[in-house]
């Protein structure tokens, strides 16, 4: 018999008030929730600032190979450029120096067809 109320003795103490201590429960309980459902709201506000900074990179690193990528077609311009440049230069040249042959030839061939050859004292 007393190991029987040693078991329920608890449960018929006459010092224990069960509605306080359902209230208790109740109000633990409530808090456990109002916790987990702010853990949830933290870890969701966690995954967006995440996914935010994983997006922020992106766009930076993505601006920085747009950014690599102009200066590379800039310099590549300036050498096209500059070769350019260097094969007009060269062109013209050679078209000068064209232009002066054939000047020359055609001098040489007027004096073939008549003109008289002037010597080194400046005689015919």
């Amino acid at each position: 018999m007393r190991r029987e109320r040693a078991r329920t003795g608890a449960l018929e103490a006459p010092d224990v008030d069960l509605e306080a201590a359902t209230r208790l429960a109740e109000e633990r309980a409530a808090a456990a929730r109002a916790a987990r459902e702010e853990e949830t709201r933290a870890r969701l506000a966690l995954r967006a600032a995440e996914e935010e900074s994983r997006g922020a990179a992106s766009r930076a690193r993505n601006l920085r190979q747009a950014a690599a990528r102009s200066r590379e077609e800039r310099i590549a311009y300036q050498r096209r450029e500059e070769r350019r440049k260097r094969e007009l230069a060269r062109a013209q040249s050679v078209l000068e120096e064209a232009q002066l042959g054939l000047r020359i030839r055609a001098k040489g061939s007027c004096r073939r067809k008549g003109t008289p050859r002037r010597d080194r004292s400046g005689t015919a």
